[in-house]
């Protein structure tokens, strides 16, 4: 039926928002049950993506470090040899 919201895991039942309550059932994905679940996943996943966006910024810097530090001993040398 048009407007019946079921859990994304178990298929409960979980209302329908064009009978009850629409604000309270448009967003809703996960029955009570499930729900922990499903937010702690979700958070293992951001979790993870944001641990690997840090640590590619992380390599970034240090190449930029050890770019740097190349030249400024070139640059060194420059001026030790004048």
């Amino acid at each position: 039926m048009r407007g019946d919201r079921f859990c994304m895991m178990c298929g409960k039942y979980l209302g329908n928002y064009m009978i009850d309550d629409f604000y309270s059932l448009i967003r809703k994905k996960y029955c009570d049950d499930c729900r922990p679940k499903a937010y702690s996943d979700i958070n293992m996943l951001r979790q993870e993506r944001y641990r690997k966006s840090k640590r590619k910024v992380i390599d970034l810097q240090k190449e930029q470090i050890s770019l740097l530090k190349a030249e400024n001993a070139a640059l060194r040398r420059m001026l030790d040899k004048k």
